[in-house]
């Protein structure tokens, strides 16, 4: 039987774009790793650096905190036990696989790989401590809202894509926050952003496939 004709159409469009999102990503990582992609990075970042004014350096501070796991990691308990308090066990489940996969990966990336944050110019907010690529901030605040998005959309939820293009604003806002503050390089926040759509993927194909409880 060809592999192809097996698999629920609805089901090919998520598989095809998780392969593809996962080859990417396994690109754009060797890459950064060469050193091919310093030249856009240094571009990007100095671009940034020109914007630089004291009303936007207090707005990405505060913005980026919200891709922290200060606020991320209670908001997501709270979600997690409000579904199961009203008995969407499935989605609770599926919220975490996708929120906690996500994470540990983009951890697991960053000290295997333990590239060195950007050095062009000052950091506005800190510098943290730990490797640069990918984007925890990123990561987490992605995959949150596409986790987000999904629950709503298996529940039915009205004004869900009101509530989800306010949210994916704001995550690019935290994305291109990281870049402003020049604690991340260009890269580094694309790999967030991958690792993200790469969980939410195996999400809708485990919800597609009916897999979990």
């Amino acid at each position: 039987m060809n592999l192809l004709t097996a698999i629920p159409n609805e089901k090919l469009f998520p598989i095809a774009a998780l392969l593809t999102g996962f080859l990417l990503l396994v690109f754009l990582t060797i890459s950064v790793n060469n050193g091919r992609w310093d030249a856009q990075d240094q571009t990007l970042l100095y671009w940034f650096h020109r914007l630089q004014s004291s009303t936007l350096d207090h707005f990405f501070a505060v913005l980026t905190w919200l891709g922290s796991l200060w606020f991320l990691l209670p908001a997501s308990l709270l979600l997690i036990l409000t579904l199961l308090f009203y008995d969407h066990r499935s989605e609770a489940v599926l919220f975490t696989s996708g929120f906690t996969g996500a994470i540990v990966t983009t951890y697991i990336m960053k000290y295997a790989l333990e590239r060195e944050r950007p050095a062009y110019f000052d950091h506005l907010n800190g510098l943290p401590p730990d490797p640069a690529f990918p984007s925890a901030h990123t990561t987490q605040v992605f995959i949150f809202v596409l986790m987000l998005w999904l629950a709503m959309h298996q529940l039915n939820i009205k004004w869900e894509g009101t509530i989800t293009s306010l949210l994916i604003t704001i995550a690019i806002g935290v994305a291109t926050s990281r870049l402003y503050l020049q604690v991340h390089f260009p890269s580094d926040v694309i790999a967030g952003i991958l690792v993200a759509l790469i969980w939410a993927l195996f999400a809708i194909i485990a919800a597609k496939s009916e897999v979990l409880p």
